[in-house]
């Protein structure tokens, strides 16, 4: 038989571990923390999103093969009336996980653009969290700008006018 410390102990055990797995569970089920979008070190972009679905605060966060938050769509064109567009930024631009792939900027202005020009539109999203300038020319000179018709380039107050200075140096 096992001495009285010993089994209390067992117990105190089996209960805190119970505790940290019933933690787990609700913190992944009802707080939606359980699928972050995963980032991905890169040697000339510094960092990216890695393709896939996630859900985080109970909200849809999808990134297509480009990284880019934003449905799938090929490289280039396949249909000539297709109006497209790429929208370059940071945070502002990503959304976060906080809200819905449905209601990021660049999902309701491909809606919005489809609707009232009744043809083919793709909006991308180039941007990921505290990117400035020099993530963004280094996505842009590895994938180039998909055909695009336009493109949008949202700053924050946060980029130095030094370090835009450095980068415009640069020809793509």
């Amino acid at each position: 038989m096992k001495s009285k410390p010993k089994r209390v102990f067992g117990i105190g055990l089996g209960i805190v571990a119970v505790c940290l797995i019933a933690g787990e569970v609700v913190a992944r089920t009802k707080l939606g923390l359980g699928d972050p979008p995963i980032y991905v070190a890169d040697p000339q972009i510094e960092y990216m999103i890695k393709p896939g679905v996630y859900h985080r605060f109970g909200n849809l966060v999808s990134f297509n093969r480009y990284s880019m938050r934003a449905d799938e769509f090929p490289q280039h064109k396949v249909d000539k009336r297709e109006l497209r567009v790429m929208v370059i930024g940071d945070s502002i631009v990503y959304g976060g996980a906080q809200l819905d792939q449905s209601q990021i900027a660049v999902s309701l202005l491909e809606k919005d653009l489809t609707a009232k020009l009744h043809r083919p539109v793709t909006v991308g999203n180039i941007s990921a969290g505290s990117w400035g300038p020099p993530n963004q020319l280094a996505y842009v000179k590895r994938f180039g700008l998909f055909d695009a018709d336009a493109v949008v380039i949202v700053g924050s107050g946060q980029v130095r006018l030094a370090e835009l200075n450095r980068v415009m140096q640069y020809r793509l």
